[in-house]
């Protein structure tokens, strides 16, 4: 919208308050979240985050939190995508790869959570991860992998008994057990490779509309923090989220996916690109790329939100990704059932 300077603003909005004060309490502290880390990032930082302008908080005569910022340059990517020459997207590649890498490498707290702003712009507070929606949020700040990935499965298994008949409650929290033990295998190896365990902040929301770019693939802003977490390298690295067909973005499970912007053998050869990109300005993010991508695909069908009746989905990747595994006990004391 237009600012009364002339200026060009975008507004976020919450949606109006509602009976439940939880509820209530996280989209706000989501916005706070928000704010804090693309102030911290604008101080900091180089990284085109637009400038927080204004922010009024809900209250009985505004029902909604509202915040406004600048409007950074260029495009939308999924507007401007499908115009862009076959050497503007592969710098584009090379831009988030810039991007990526500079999060990467920034010197944040090492506990695993959101953004909370610190006592002066140039320091974070760390709270508990706030997820992708109220009943995702974390009770609070994790120090290590191990106790991350516990408190993101006691969400998971809680989420999958409602609505549910009872061999469906059995057979999802069977199949979350079974995930469990695939984790514990892979993480294992990473106990004595700190470089891996290191946290990082990573930018959570994959729609293409969060970046804006130029025609010649430059970046010229990244919006949508609210959905930031610091978490482990490992799971921090990511490949571009328009390019990638990986976990739940696998067409062949059944997942509602957004249109796809590349063939998936342009998209295949973009993500080599950008493995390459990041190997040569950071060798730990690309170690973390390659040898990560089973946990963070694990991680996100534990966090993903959408209906899979008795983890139908969720069993058939993990039988393509791991094969054929003994299926647990039912009895499992860490199952949720009721």
């Amino acid at each position: 919208m237009k600012a009364e300077n002339g200026e060009t603003i975008i507004v976020h909005q919450t949606p109006p308050l509602t009976a439940n004060p939880s509820t209530n309490d996280w989209y706000a502290q989501s916005l706070k979240s928000e704010i804090a880390l693309s102030r911290w990032l604008s101080h900091c930082t180089s990284l085109p985050v637009p400038r927080v302008l204004h922010t009024s908080w809900a209250s009985p005569e505004q029902p909604c939190n509202v915040s406004t910022s600048q409007k950074l340059s260029g495009e939308p990517l999924h507007v401007i995508y499908g115009s862009l020459s076959t050497e503007s997207k592969e710098n584009l590649v090379r831009s988030f790869a810039q991007h990526a890498v500079t999060l990467f490498e920034l010197d944040i707290p090492q506990q695993i959570g959101s953004v909370d702003a610190g006592a002066t712009a140039a320091e974070l507070a760390v709270i508990p991860a706030l997820g992708r929606e109220p009943k995702m949020r974390v009770p609070k700040v994790c120090n290590t992998l191990e106790e991350g990935i516990a408190e993101v499965t006691f969400i998971k298994r809680r989420a999958l008994t409602a609505d549910r008949t009872t061999d469906e409650k059995f057979r999802s929290q069977a199949t979350v057990s079974q995930l469990c033990r695939h984790l514990q295998g892979i993480s294992q190896a990473w106990n004595e490779r700190p470089a891996l365990l290191r946290c990082t902040i990573a930018h959570r929301n994959p729609r293409a509309s969060n970046l804006f770019v130029d025609r010649e693939g430059r970046i010229t802003g990244v919006l949508g923090w609210r959905h930031h977490v610091i978490m482990p390298a490992l799971l921090g690295a990511e490949y571009p989220p328009w390019l990638r067909d990986n976990g739940i973005y696998d067409p062949q499970f059944g997942y509602m996916l957004p249109p796809q912007l590349e063939s998936p053998e342009e998209s295949a050869r973009l993500r080599a690109i950008y493995a390459e990109a990041v190997k040569e300005r950071n060798t730990d993010y690309h170690t973390a790329l390659i040898e990560g991508v089973k946990f963070r695909e694990a991680l996100e069908w534990l966090q993903d939100p959408h209906d899979d009746p008795g983890c139908g989905r969720l069993r058939n990747w993990m039988i393509q990704t791991f094969g054929h595994a003994p299926q647990p006990a039912i009895d499992d004391k860490q199952c949720i059932i009721a």
